[in-house]
């Protein structure tokens, strides 16, 4: 019995032994799993963001998960230190624990299409705002400030840890900047931003977080951080704004000259465009699209909803709201490709307009036209069903349209709308087919140019001939036929960034008609087309056709 009690012993001694070893072995491979602290400096003389990296150990190289793009265009490694030549990994001079990045701004906001901006300058030059997923090495670490700042809406003091690698990713405002606490939300706003649109976001956000936590029953868990910054003299040119939600955050950038003067139609831009960043608090964040769901649910979706709002908030009439719906449902119909997925490979704006029309299609199939469906009653009937997953697919879109659909013709219905969205036929075929179902109709050769057309075609035109003057390169942002076309390096006439309202000596926005009616007389000739605009502005370009009519060309029946 003795020895069998030796033996146990002598076992247990060597399992701890084993287990120690295991256990020096996980520590060793921990730490050679460099992690660092991160330290961000804003530096106001060089309009840049200085981060100062501590490492756990000595290092050569340091490497790093991804988005090497992102670093190569806005990390300077200071010292001796460099990247690699795919952004993914710093190289060091020699085995060293400390060392300098200075982060630039992109070149403009919006440079790769779906990417967070690494570092946001604040136009007053007091601050800046640094996306976090970009900075720790693979090893994991944390961030903390040098100067004074705001993450998530809570002001942060020198020295403070803001950051850690498992935490959601998000900005990280440091400088002097001015943040405000309201009852529903916390804002961040640049110095810079004209007066005019801190006015209008005093009224603006407010009121649209109440319709939204009205109409779904639901508001954000905390009160939402929302960061506006505002770059007079961005890349973009005279005009030009990108937005994203983060988890308890929405930011808003706007660019450009164009800005610091209030209109009618830059005042619904800047409507619309709040509306759609503020509802992804609702379809991206208290709920989410299921994996491998495709975009234009979340994005296309998200344009309907906002458009819905400001109608319902009376920021927009009834004229801009049909000009919205013909726009998205034209823009869809006109994008490359036969089938809704073949549409949506050219990405870009093609995800907004035909996952908009879908919706306004969707909405329109409810018979009953004294209790009108929109798109924030889908989305409300969307969220109530899957309340329990927080979770929403195509199918479940699909499901609750069908709910509110005629019961006269629900599988005609269903079939309609399915095989849209799912690319069984050709997009113009199953509008052409649905007619009656969508409450649209295909416009004739002799049919009379609705105004409605007539704007859009306005639109393709200008583009069109922007296009032609500068060698197929062009830089134009369009609201409601008021056009701010940029003056690249390839342009012949377009010597300077304008702003064009008049062809002709027409208003493009109050008389398309007549607009398009001179378009087509001068181009059938081979003659100029003579643009008028602010600041005097007078450009003749030449024009030997207009753009294509498109054929099976659908609107919205607009008494429906």
């Amino acid at each position: 019995m003795k020895s069998v009690n030796e033996s146990g012993s002598s076992l247990w001694v060597r399992i701890r032994c084993v287990s120690m070893l295991i256990l020096l072995y996980t520590f060793a491979s921990t730490a050679l799993a460099q992690s660092a602290l991160v330290t961000l400096a804003f530096n106001a003389d060089h309009s840049s963001v200085e981060a100062s990296f501590e490492l756990s150990h000595a290092v050569e190289v340091l490497r790093f998960a991804g988005n090497g793009e992102i670093r190569l265009r806005s990390w300077v490694p200071q010292g001796g230190v460099r990247l690699n030549a795919d952004g993914t990994a710093l190289l060091l001079p020699k085995p060293q624990k400390r060392f300098s990045v200075r982060l630039n701004a992109f070149e403009y906001d919006g440079l790769l299409d779906r990417v967070y901006t690494p570092v946001i300058l604040f136009g007053d030059g007091r601050g800046a705002q640094v996306y976090s997923e970009y900075l720790l090495p693979k090893g994991g670490g944390a961030v903390n400030l040098a100067n004074a700042g705001v993450v998530l809406g809570r002001a942060v003091s020198k020295g403070m840890i803001v950051w850690r690698a498992n935490d959601p990713s998000t900005y990280i405002v440091i400088g002097q900047v001015n943040t405000k606490a309201e009852a529903a939300y916390v804002i961040t706003i640049d110095n810079a931003l004209p007066s005019w649109i801190a006015k209008s976001l005093d009224k603006r956000v407010g009121s649209l977080m109440d319709l939204y936590s009205r109409k779904f029953g639901i508001s954000p868990k905390h009160k939402p951080w929302i960061v506006v910054s505002y770059d007079p003299v961005a890349a973009t040119g005279e005009f030009g704004f990108r937005g994203d939600t983060n988890p308890g955050m929405v930011r808003l950038n706007l660019m450009g000259q164009s800005w610091k003067h209030e209109d009618v139609d830059q005042a619904y831009q800047l409507d619309n465009f709040v509306a759609h960043e503020l509802f992804h608090l609702w379809n991206a964040e208290l709920w989410h699209l299921k994996n491998n769901e495709p975009v234009w649910l979340l994005e296309g979706g998200a344009e309907a909803a906002s458009h819905d709002a400001l109608r319902t908030l009376g920021l927009a009439d009834t004229e801009r709201y049909r000009y919205q719906r013909a726009n998205t449902l034209i823009g869809c119909t006109t994008a490359n490709g036969e089938t809704l997925s073949s549409k949506l490979v050219s990405g870009g704006r093609t995800h907004y307009n035909c996952g908009a029309s879908i919706f306004y299609l969707a909405a329109a199939m409810s018979e009953d036209s004294s209790l009108p469906i929109t798109p924030l009653d889908l989305w409300a009937d969307l969220f109530a069903a899957t309340k329990t997953s927080r979770s929403y697919t195509v199918a479940d879109l699909l499901r609750v349209a069908m709910q509110r659909a005629s019961h006269s013709s629900v599988s005609t219905q269903q079939s309609y709308l399915n095989d849209l969205i799912e690319s069984k036929l050709p997009w113009r075929e199953v509008l052409a087919r649905g007619q009656q179902i969508f409450h649209i109709h295909q416009i004739t050769a002799g049919e009379h140019l609705p105004a409605i057309v007539a704007k859009i075609i306005l639109d393709k035109l200008v583009i069109d001939r922007v296009a032609y003057d500068c060698d197929g390169a062009t830089s134009v942002a369009y609201d409601n036929q008021i056009y701010q076309v940029d003056a690249l390096d390839s342009c012949h006439r377009i010597r300077r960034p304008v702003i064009l309202t008049h062809l002709g000596g027409y208003s493009m926005r109050e008389n398309g008609l007549m607009a398009v009616a001179y378009a087509r007389n001068q181009c059938s000739k081979g003659l100029d087309l003579h643009f008028g605009g602010k600041e005097d502005v007078s450009l003749d370009i030449p024009c030997s056709q207009m753009p294509p009519m498109p054929s099976s060309l659908f609107v919205p029946d607009f008494d429906h």
